[in-house]
């Protein structure tokens, strides 16, 4: 995995578990990773998630579901746009 180390503000790394969005026990995304030391409001992005983001989204133990951006390439919206009836 890579990091943007722009925004990090620490090389050091620590052993650390990343649940899901209900961090309930099953909903583990890595169970065992080196992560930098994060702060508050600091983002973690990957790419190609697919429908485990929002298709698990949650309201359970209080998290409130975010806001949610789409972003794709110029050329992939101009594809999109041809397979959309008019």
């Amino acid at each position: 995995m890579q990091f943007g180390y722009k925004s990090i503000k620490t090389f050091f790394r620590y052993k650390s578990k990343i649940y899901g969005p209900t961090c309930d026990t099953f909903d583990i995304l890595f169970p065992s990773i080196d992560m930098p030391e994060l702060m508050t409001d600091d983002w973690l992005i990957w790419a190609d998630m697919g429908a485990y983001t929002n298709a698990s989204r949650t309201d359970f133990n209080g998290i409130i579901s975010p806001n949610i951006f789409y972003f794709m390439s110029d050329e992939d919206e101009k594809l999109m746009m041809k397979l959309i009836p008019q």
